[in-house]
């Protein structure tokens, strides 16, 4: 088996914290010889595409950036376009994952309103049951300024991506026939891992 750790070395992703990538490590390893389709929204340079590349030697990988233009290589396919444009989202989704993505990675514009019109779009509707999708970088919204965040004032936070995160909790409301598709919520330092019912 793989490790990202030491494969990013050699893509040049800025996945550069050790800890991000022991928790990929141990939530997509059992799907690392499958051929799996991964999308990633916001892939700056697209060195984590290369990294998940090289992890998922049988899957397709995809990327969305609106700094990047359309483009193919290898077993990688690069769109350039919004990570709130669900139109575009459903045209990928069409192209290469008809019947749903295995893993969807959000680190693009870490601002909560964006996050969350892709994760409603892309979870509900183009996500395999048993996928997974993380939206990383939440911390953010403790910081005021762009990404829709509020400095921590000790109470409930309910900005950025922290509200959104607390607004899906509440969707998984405590009951004996619960069987909404939030399986599970997972949460890391600067990662939030939800896997699909």
């Amino acid at each position: 088996m793989s490790r990202l750790i030491d494969l990013n070395v050699g893509a040049g992703a800025l996945k550069n914290v050790s800890h991000m990538l022991d928790n990929y490590q141990r939530h997509f390893e059992p799907y690392q010889d499958r051929e799996i389709v991964l999308l990633e929204l916001g892939i700056y340079e697209g060195g984590s595409l290369r990294l998940w590349e090289e992890f998922f030697p049988k899957g397709s990988i995809i990327g969305v950036d609106c700094n990047r233009g359309d483009r193919s290589y290898g077993r990688i396919t690069e769109y350039g376009g919004q990570q709130q444009d669900i139109e575009l989202l459903s045209r990928i989704a069409a192209a290469h994952a008809p019947d749903g993505f295995d893993i969807i990675i959000d680190d693009c514009s870490h601002v909560g309103s964006l996050t969350r019109t892709s994760f409603i779009h892309l979870f509900y509707k183009h996500l395999k049951s048993g996928g997974l999708y993380s939206v990383e970088d939440w911390g953010v919204s403790y910081e005021g300024g762009s990404w829709e965040g509020e400095p921590y004032a000790g109470k409930n936070h309910l900005f950025g991506i922290v509200g959104f995160v607390k607004d899906r909790i509440d969707t998984m409301q405590p009951s004996d026939k619960w069987e909404g598709p939030i399986e599970s919520v997972t949460f890391y330092q600067e990662q939030i891992i939800f896997r699909k019912r």
